[in-house]
């Protein structure tokens, strides 16, 4: 029996050593993310770039083995509501067609279309035809010859309303935005992996956007 709570006791302390627990910040110009381990196994992830828009807070259990920190992270979601699909074509025209479909590929008719330039001052507007097409002069050049465009789509589709702005390339020449009325639950089991030295986090890998921290540095702060 005292062979078995030793082992258990010492189990506890290879899972949950009292050196990693605390609270850490990323070291980055841009960004201020915290990352608190915390004694029950859990932790806490908070996401804090250059904009607010982009903030965001997750959580989840942790593992350390092996100097490695992987943080699990369920990510509940729903499928892409809008799916954009661009073409260059060789020789490049003066104009864009924009195809607008629903996920089946059946085109959408009679759906508003804005077109924009890169600082919004050169605006178009029109309405697909049968086909779910719309053609636009493109864009001139306001920044660069890769300026983006926005296209803002706005009416009924199904019975349900439809406003949203997407961002395509100004050099495309066709563009397919296909719409997924009905976007289905998705839930993801995420995985964001760490190496435990010296006292830092450095950022390993990660299953999500989170892989632009690959790399990162994250100092101990309590």
């Amino acid at each position: 029996m005292k062979t078995t709570l030793t082992l258990v006791f010492a189990f506890f302390l290879i899972s949950f050593p009292n050196e990693i627990i605390g609270t850490y910040q990323i070291i980055d110009d841009i960004n201020w993310d915290i990352l608190e381990i915390k004694k029950d196994g859990t932790y806490t992830y908070k996401e804090r770039g250059d904009s607010c828009w982009l903030w965001n807070d997750f959580s989840g259990e942790w593992e350390l083995k092996n100097e490695i920190l992987t943080l699990s992270h369920v990510l509940k979601t729903t499928e892409d509501e809008f799916e954009i699909k661009e073409l260059h074509n060789s020789k490049s025209k003066d104009s864009i067609t924009i195809m607008v479909n629903l996920k089946n590929g059946k085109p959408i008719p009679g759906i508003k279309l804005e077109y924009y330039s890169a600082d919004e001052k050169n605006y178009q507007s029109g309405q697909t035809d049968l086909n779910g097409a719309l053609k636009f002069v493109k864009n001139s050049i306001i920044y660069s010859d890769n300026d983006d465009s926005f296209i803002d789509i706005v009416g009924v589709i199904n019975n349900k309303e439809v406003s949203t702005r997407l961002i395509s390339s100004r050099n495309s020449d066709e563009i397919s935005i296909f719409v997924n009325i009905d976007p289905k639950p998705i839930t993801k089991n995420l995985k964001h992996k760490f190496k435990f030295e010296n006292g830092l986090l450095i950022s390993l890998e990660s299953l999500n956007s989170f892989d632009d921290k690959k790399g990162k540095k994250y100092k101990k702060n309590r």
